[in-house]
């Protein structure tokens, strides 16, 4: 996304806030970003974090409901194992009260690599949801 825009990678660092090293690091798959990086990324490439986590490009003018959506949730039997993790633990979901409308804002995400996608991972993107929701 960050070449489709024309942004270097110092430059798109620069505009995220975050070194450049560390974006090298997340665009070679050798680190995975935390969800406070995810969302400075998303914010200075002007697209949502979901379109940086499901691999869509900025330049994709589809809308939701042209040609369907754009994925479709995960079935339970589908769910990252963090994920299932979480949304299993009674005693998370209470401590949490994910509302249903987060919880289908998690079962969206889409991760090109499963080993970030802990119940830690799922937790902090719950955060972040929530924080993106005060913004709005």
């Amino acid at each position: 996304m960050r070449e489709q825009v024309g942004y270097t990678q110092g430059g798109l660092a620069e505009r995220a806030g975050i070194d450049r090293a560390s974006l090298s690091q997340i665009e070679n798959g050798h680190a995975a970003p935390r969800s406070t990086t995810l969302f400075k990324l998303a914010e200075a490439l002007h697209v949502r974090p979901a379109d940086l986590l499901d691999g869509e490009s900025p330049t994709d003018s589809r809308t939701p409901d042209e040609d369907g959506p754009r994925y479709a949730p995960l079935e339970d039997s589908q769910l990252y194992p963090g994920l299932e993790q979480l949304l299993n633990d009674p005693r998370d979901r209470l401590l949490l009260q994910i509302t249903p409308a987060e919880e289908a804002a998690l079962r969206s995400i889409r991760l090109r690599s499963e080993r970030v996608a802990s119940k830690d991972f799922f937790i902090d993107m719950l955060a972040v949801i929530r924080r993106h929701q005060q913004e709005l």
